[in-house]
């Protein structure tokens, strides 16, 4: 009877568990707006069986409640899995009243996130009542039990701590970290962020929030889990948002003012990965997971690094059992300046190059300001007893004939004369205006370009951006690249056509012994490298610190290391010859196409000095080099089984793309067309129909370079032959259209390619070819967030980019090239003999340019330098 009477009790505790239990879970799933949903379904919210049915395996089951409600034992296994310790919670049936209430805080806090820190094997009755201190209505706890689920349950408590430690990698590491492998203070604070986290926490879920997690396309190479350091600088500073009080805000109190008990800082974990189920493009860096964590400032890059090496080791991240890789750690880097980073010589040499340069514009603004208050003087006493220094002033700009050598310097300097010099449109009668309306365009498409190049490495869908690339609509900044042939193309036909069209410095160099000319040619190339150099080295040593700079606090990993580069092997960009290394080397990746034009100036100098001393030799050697070169090309690219898909194009670039002897042939060209315009300008003569149809000819050579590579898997022969082909083509083309116009044969398209904004923006192009990668690398680099590539806003920020260059080549113009490029010529005419007065043509120039400009180079116009035979 007695048996019966405990059995009945047991029967009825349940059964009023049950009523009293899943009545507010009916009520809550009748509101839309209730928190958290019930705490029994949040148990087991994957799961369709009554919390009451773990009773059957639980250990209060044989004990104080021998009834199970619920599906028999075999039906509990899939329940026992799906819970993070790999146990069933009881059912609550009366039997423990003195359940710990008063539990204190930090008891609590291990047991609050499902129960994740109890082990799998048998739980204690304290146990099993703190859980369900947590897990059970609050109808069914005390008033002190109410207040506890209301200060730590509910929604304030996370609930899938097994899933956050998969799939937040900071959790993760927090969750596995030990007291041995990490500083006393580290531990602690982690273990605070860790507590905070269960808690909910605002500080703490700031934290969690800042820091990185798996992203979606990681197949098309997302491997940017790179959080938020403005989110992680909130947690130190507020955010300065004003938000109002008259309206009622859905959000937590003090979400933004919430600040941690502790420092913390963002960091950036870098791990490479070899997971076949991401697209390998061998196209620069890829396969390097950025993950980004905020973690407090007491635990060192080292212990991020092994703590992190170890939760990749033991296989946690979901994202490595889907994707099925395992990283490995390269680099841990906070994003902070190094204090060292304003010691470097590049910050030194930029600081005395600025201030000399300023110095030298405030003397050239003094002397200037002197010079008009003497002329207005004189003005007023008269011209009778002007000063030499007045006389001179009346002169106006025209002081090199009257001033001394210094003073000369010091006008180069002079900022009002170079602005005037970069916004004056005129042309001469013997300039060829066409020619800066094709540098201009193909400066802007190569800048475009740039745009995907330099920002690859912050994009988090490469594929996709290579995906884009290939689309016809695309082709011309795709294929931009080509361009650079255009460029070596117009330089080679300037170079000869002035050369020949100078009679008497051929005539010089025909009466010329050896020993002569070899100091005519020196002085050649010195006039060349003075003009060039100077704002070609600044923006060297600039880029050098642009890049120190970016490689310090961006939080991306950067590829091209031309930081390296530019300390180790400065002085092949001092000497024009770093083409002749291998890529990963270069200071400054875009300037190999600098090399290459000095290194063809060299050369075919050197051949039209032998064509001036015996034309029909000098011809022959030319026709030969010319052959030479497009067989050479042919076997070139056929030896290394060339086609026209990226990872080709890239890998191959050594060989193929930078070298000079594979770019070597528009330059050919472009002497060729040079010579034939210079010998027969005034006999070049074709009907109208015919110049119709070479330019129909010359637009189909454009457009078939341009769109060459529409399909790009062609078998490697016929691939190969194309790209040596096309290389040809564009550059016929380029010089058949300034053959024809400096002939008279004129269109739309030429007379607005030579218009006067064109003219204009030509001065620029040197500038704007130098300055734009380090505009692109700043303004991407430093970003909070990759990028999603996407052809609209590439766009928009393309015209940005462009304006920006646009600006800062003015600057570097009017004080790095044009002084320099005055001050070369007045180097030049010391000493020089004044050659007996012969009639001959001027000089051919691009509007205000002098001789021999290399690709993306306008010389600047300088009246002195017009006279230099």
């Amino acid at each position: 009877m007695m048996m019966l009477f405990k059995r009945l009790r047991c029967i009825i505790c349940v059964a009023t568990v049950l009523f009293v239990g899943l009545t507010p879970v009916v009520a809550a799933a009748g509101s839309a707006d209730e928190d958290g949903r019930n705490t029994n379904k949040v148990v087991n919210a994957t799961d369709a069986q009554p919390l009451a049915s773990c009773n059957a395996t639980s250990d209060t089951a044989t004990t104080g409640c021998p009834l199970a409600v619920g599906a028999a034992s075999g039906a509990t296994q899939p329940l026992r899995s799906k819970l993070n310790n790999g146990t069933c919670v009881s059912a609550y049936c009366g039997s423990d009243e003195s359940s710990s209430s008063s539990s204190s805080v930090e008891e609590m806090d291990h047991d609050v996130i499902n129960a994740t820190s109890v082990g799998k094997g048998g739980h204690s009755q304290q146990q099993q009542q703190q859980h369900r201190s947590h897990l059970l209505p609050s109808t069914l706890l005390g008033a002190d039990e109410d207040d506890a689920a209301l200060m730590y349950g509910g929604k304030k408590v996370v609930l899938k701590a097994e899933v956050l430690k998969h799939t937040s990698v900071l959790y993760g590491l927090i969750s596995i970290a030990e007291r041995d492998e990490l500083s006393e203070r580290c531990f602690r604070e982690l273990q605070r962020v860790y507590h905070g986290i269960q808690q909910k926490e605002i500080w703490a879920m700031k934290v969690l929030d800042a820091s990185g997690s798996q992203e979606p396309g990681f197949m098309w190479g997302h491997n940017h889990w790179i959080g938020s350091e403005k989110g992680c600088e909130s947690t130190r500073t507020p955010l300065s948002i004003t938000l109002s009080d008259r309206y009622r805000r859905n959000m937590k109190r003090n979400l933004v003012s919430a600040l941690a008990p502790f420092e913390l800082d963002y960091r950036i974990v870098f791990a490479k990965h070899q997971s076949a189920w991401q697209v390998d493009v061998k196209f620069q860096s890829e396969n390097i997971l950025h993950i980004g964590v905020c973690i407090p400032r007491s635990c060192t890059n080292d212990e991020l690094h092994n703590l992190t090496a170890r939760y990749f080791d033991e296989n946690l991240v979901l994202a490595q059992d889907i994707y099925e890789f395992k990283p490995n750690v390269l680099h841990v880097k906070n994003t902070t300046l190094d204090r060292a980073f304003w010691s470097k010589p590049s910050v030194f040499i930029i600081g005395v190059s600025l201030a000399f340069t300023l110095l030298m514009i405030y003397l050239a603004h003094s002397r200037e300001q002197r010079l008009m208050e003497e002329k207005n003087n004189n003005h007023m006493d008269g011209t009778a007893g002007a000063s030499p220094a007045a006389a001179r002033a009346e002169g106006g700009s025209d002081l090199a004939d009257a001033s001394t050598f210094t003073e000369r310097v010091i006008d180069s300097f002079n900022l009002r004369k170079n602005l005037n010099t970069i916004f004056r449109t005129d042309s001469g009668p013997q300039s060829l205006p066409v020619i800066c309306g094709m540098k201009s365009i193909c400066c802007f498409l190569i800048l475009c370009f740039h745009m995907q190049w330099y920002t690859f490495y912050t994009v988090h869908n490469p594929s996709v951006m290579l995906h884009y690339a290939e689309q016809i609509r695309f082709q011309l900044v795709s294929n931009a690249p080509l361009l650079v042939d255009v460029f070596f193309a117009i330089s080679g036909f300037l170079l000869s056509y002035n050369f020949i069209r100078n009679r008497s410095k051929v005539q010089e160099v025909k009466a010329n012994t050896v020993w002569e000319n070899g100091k005519l040619y020196g002085k050649m190339l010195l006039h060349r490298y003075l003009r060039l150099s100077p704002m070609y080295l600044f923006v060297t040593v600039l880029g050098e610190l642009t890049h120190s700079y970016i490689v310090e606090t961006s939080k991306f990993w950067v590829h091209e290391r031309s930081d390296l580069g530019c300390q180790q092997y400065w002085w092949r960009n001092l000497f024009y010859i770093q083409n002749l290394y291998p890529v990963d080397d270069f200071c400054l990746t875009w300037t190999w196409s600098l090399a290459c034009e000095m290194q063809y100036y060299m050369l075919f100098t050197v051949l039209l000095f032998v064509y001036a001393k015996s034309a029909k030799f000098g011809k022959k050697v030319f026709g030969a080099f010319a052959i030479g070169t497009l067989l050479f090309n042919i076997a070139l690219t056929l030896n290394h089984r060339f086609i026209p898909s990226y990872d080709v194009l890239y890998n191959t670039g050594d060989a193929l793309y930078t070298a000079p002897w594979s770019r070597v042939s528009p330059y050919v060209v472009g002497v060729y067309f040079g010579w034939l315009m210079a010998s027969s300008r005034d006999k070049f003569t074709i009907t109208q129909n015919q110049y119709r149809w070479y330019w129909l000819l010359a637009c189909f050579c454009v457009i078939f370079s341009m769109h060459s590579t529409i399909k790009r898997n062609f078998p490697f022969p016929i691939a190969s032959t194309v790209m040596v082909a096309v290389r040809w083509l564009i550059s016929w083309a380029a010089c058949w259209v300034i053959l024809a116009t400096g002939c008279g044969y004129s269109n739309i398209v030429t007379r607005v390619l030579s218009s006067k904004f064109f003219v204009h923006i030509n001065k620029l192009t040197y500038g704007i070819y130098l300055l734009n990668p380090l505009i692109i690398i700043v303004t991407f680099g430093v970003s909070d967030s990759s990028v999603h590539a996407d052809p609209i806003p590439a766009i928009v920020m393309a015209f940005g980019v462009t304006l920006l260059s646009y600006m800062a080549a003015i600057v570097f113009s009017a004080c790095f090239e044009i002084p320099y490029c005055r001050i070369s010529s007045e180097i030049l005419k010391l000493n020089r003999k004044v050659p007996p007065t012969i009639p001959q043509p001027a000089p051919t120039k691009t509007t205000d340019s002098t001789h021999h400009p290399p690709p993306l180079v306008h010389p600047v116009s300088i009246e002195s330098e017009r006279k230099i035979q």
